[in-house]
This record gives C-alpha cells, structure tokens and sequence, in this order.
C-alpha cells in the first residue's frame, strides 16, 4: 500500500546520500515559512503600492533580520515578472519568473555560498520537467524527470560528490518505483541490485562487497 510504497522510498534514499533528506527539510521548511508569513505580508506591502498605468513598480519584502527576503514586481496586486529570493543572511536563494502569481518556467536555486543548487522548471507553481541538482560543491548530484504533479518520472541518476555514480532507478508515469535499481559504491563497484513493481519490492535483489563479490540474495 502507500505506506510501504512511502516505507521502501524513504529507505532507498537514505542509502543513496543522506544530503537529500536536509536539502527536502530545507526546501520544506522554507516553503512552510514563507506560506505563514505570506498573509502578513501581502498586508504589509499591500498599502505601499504605487501604479503607473497598471503596472506595479518593484516590490521588496524582508526577514526580520532587515535582510531582503525577496523582491520582483506585481501587476494589479498579482505577481509577475521575474523575482528573486534571498537567504535571511543575503545570499540569493532562487530567481526566476511568475505568470498570474504562479512560478512559471525556468528557476534556479543556490546554496548559501553561492554555489548553484538546482535548476529545472515551474508549470503553475509545480516543479516539472527535467531538473538537475548539484552537489554543495558543484559536482552534479542526481538528475532526472518530473511529471505534471512533481513527482519523478523516468530514470533517474545520482552522483557521489567523487563524479563516481551512485544509483540508477526508473519511477512510472505516477512516481512509483519500478524495473531495476542499482546502488554502486563510491568506488564504482556495484553494490545492490533491486527489482521494484508498483513502488513496492519485488524479485530477486543482490548485495555485493567493495570489491564487486556477490555476499547475500534475498527473493520477495
């Protein structure tokens, strides 16, 4: 069911690199952040409006720190155009573009050094597309396809920090896990082969030692 599905996801990633698990907390409580100070600062900037024949002029918002949280334009209290957003320290977040207050097209995102995160692109507000993640120290990290709903689609593929690959594995049109999966270690030797069916474990899988020898099978 959906919480063995939730069950054999979370652990799969977790093998993979534990990065993915802080970078989704991040992005999370950023994006749960911004949806409880949203009312109070569509309030707040309400008021300081100016129109020029409709058009908005540029608009700034800011963390408590006095930092700029994020900045861009609004047509007729809507926002359009392109924005940025900053990190309470001032360093830009992400930056890209809005169509009827919805992210729209291609958005990037960066690490507080500066250093690019992410790059992919926004239908209506939802993340699909291809996307590519990168590494803190801008080796590429994972990269794949999203569907209509954000969620994977297709093969995908994650890299050590090394360049060395560290998994493949393949989600349905609906984001289930399916076919084969392969985990290789950071030497480059495979590690694991995984069969999944419906995002659930299925077949035969194999676990194999750094130096590539077969150690243990199991059938589900």
């Amino acid at each position: 069911g959906e919480c063995g599905v939730h069950f054999w996801n979370c652990l799969w990633f977790a093998l993979l690199d534990t990065s993915w698990y802080s970078e989704v907390c991040l992005f999370k409580r950023e994006e749960k952040n911004k949806k409880m100070k949203k009312l109070l600062l569509l309030l707040a900037i309400l008021p300081l409006f100016t129109t020029c024949n409709g058009q908005e002029k540029e608009q700034k918002t800011y963390w408590e720190n006095g930092q700029i949280e994020e900045t861009g334009n609004y047509e007729n209290g809507i926002k359009t155009g392109e924005w940025k957003e900053y990190y309470s320290s001032g360093k830009l977040q992400g930056i890209g573009n809005y169509e009827n207050g919805k992210k729209t097209g291609e958005w990037k995102y960066y690490y507080g050094n500066g250093n690019l995160r992410s790059v992919g692109s926004f239908n209506e507000n939802i993340p699909t597309g291809n996307w590519t993640y990168y590494h803190n120290k801008k080796q590429l990290w994972k990269e794949g396809k999203l569907n209509s709903q954000g969620k994977e689609t297709g093969e995908w593929k994650h890299f050590y920090q090394n360049g060395i690959l560290n998994a493949t594995m393949k989600f349905d049109e609906n984001g289930n896990m399916i076919g084969e999966w392969k985990l290789y270690h950071e030497n480059g030797k495979l590690k694991e082969i995984a069969n999944y069916k419906n995002g659930l474990p299925t077949g035969e899988w194999k676990y194999y030692d750094e130096q590539g020898n077969l150690i243990e099978t199991e059938k589900y």
